[in-house]
């Protein structure tokens, strides 16, 4: 029973790790396709499930910055 409760987490833990991967990958999806807000949401969810993914925390900034840059010129 307790070797099945470990496989089942060890599962669990891969498939968080595979939907952050999937997440941050839709976001740089919307960041390609300039859709700055969904792609800080996507990236949000990944921190959601791992607080400690850097390059999900680089390009919230990135596209926060470039948020600040086109709302500074309108």
């Amino acid at each position: 029973l307790v070797f099945i409760g470990l496989v089942w987490l060890l599962y669990s833990r891969q498939a968080l790790k595979n939907e952050a991967e999937d997440l941050y990958k839709m976001g740089l999806k919307f960041f390609r396709e300039q859709k700055l807000q969904d792609a800080i949401s996507k990236w949000n969810a990944v921190l959601a499930i791992n607080p400690d993914h850097h390059k999900a925390k680089e390009y919230i900034e990135k596209a926060k910055k470039l948020l600040n840059a086109l709302q500074e010129r309108r």
